[in-house]
């Protein structure tokens, strides 16, 4: 099977533009990244969602082959603070042994069994070779292909909580801002999806969370709302002096509750299970919750129809047993 065997029908010249663009998210894409480029906190995209790795169990050889993977040379491990405190802890007692090339290959419990304090077993990774300190490195993996890619660092400042505030951004070893233009709640979910907040409540601008002080680097970003980076969104790199610190643009989030994530491995029919990070050991399948059966119509009529039969041979013993007696 394959998408040509579904219907179908060729697009005229006139009749789709690449605004209408269509992509995809399937459920074995995964990602890593440190939180300060070639430092920080540990963090893994998976199931929608960037959560954290803890630090139990975890070595040098680890913290390692994660700073490889990100070309930042060799790396050590401590242990930290969540960034987002709500967010799940998918991994735990990684481990990896000196012939793994990625974070993927290696031991570790199954995704989201852990017994880790979000307050100070998260894995924090230095790295030896910081050249490259404003780019945040991600690197996904799949079934299929691995791919690295180069990003730049997000940051929320100046509101009550984390996963709220003025959007500010890394870039040519500053940060600065996002300009409001064209500014709206689908920039802002795919910031709060990036940053492995809870869902966008409201894309600000106009300032709200104070103007700052720096350079404008981004403007005129237009992103569908299904985008897992906000590099991934058209948008406008430069320093942009055509917008004022008036119109700086923030988010608000919601902050990820961990009893109930926003996507979790429940809402799936078929599970994976694994023991080596990426490479599925066991598969078990979890049924969906049985619905109370549904009474059919039949067993009512049938009961009537055997009423109504009962009645009449009684009412013929009866008639039978008066013949008799005459």
């Amino acid at each position: 099977m394959s998408l040509w065997n579904c219907r179908f029908q060729l697009c005229g010249e006139d009749e789709c533009g690449h605004k209408d663009d269509v992509g995809v998210v399937c459920s074995e894409f995964k990602e890593m990244r440190l939180t300060e480029g070639c430092e920080g906190n540990l963090e893994v995209f998976y199931n929608g969602t960037w959560g954290n790795v803890c630090s139990n169990g975890m070595d040098e050889e680890t913290a390692s082959v994660v700073c490889r993977e990100l070309n930042c040379g060799r790396g050590t491990v401590f242990w930290g603070k969540a960034r987002v405190e709500s967010a799940p802890n998918w991994l735990d007692d990684v481990k990896c042994r000196k012939h793994d090339s990625t974070l993927w290959h290696c031991p570790s419990s199954l995704w989201q069994q852990n017994n880790c304090d979000n307050h100070n077993e998260v894995a924090h990774i230095t790295c030896s070779d910081q050249s490259q300190p404003h780019t945040l490195q991600t690197c996904s993996s799949s079934l299929y292909q691995k791919q690295c890619s180069n990003h730049l660092l997000l940051r929320l400042k100046g509101g009550e909580r984390s996963c709220s505030g003025r959007l500010e951004v890394y870039h040519n070893t500053e940060w600065g801002f996002v300009c409001d233009d064209h500014w709206d709640i689908r920039d802002a979910q795919v910031v709060c999806r990036q940053l492995g907040c809870g869902p966008a409540l409201s894309a600000n601008g106009s300032a709200v969370f104070g103007a700052g002080n720096g350079t404008i680097w981004l403007n005129r970003v237009k992103c569908r709302g299904n985008e897992i980076h906000l590099w991934d969104c058209p948008h406008s790199l430069k320093n942009h002096t055509d917008c004022s610190h008036r119109q700086v643009a923030g988010v608000t989030c919601a902050e990820t509750d961990r009893s109930v994530p926003s996507t979790t491995v429940a809402i799936f029919t078929m599970t994976t299970s694994t023991t080596t990070v990426g490479q599925p050991a066991t598969r078990t399948t979890t049924p969906s919750p049985a619905a109370p059966a549904a009474v059919p119509f039949i067993y009512p009529v049938s009961l009537l129809v055997l009423g109504v039969l009962l009645f009449l041979a009684l009412v013929l013993l009866v008639v039978l047993f008066y013949q008799n007696r005459v």
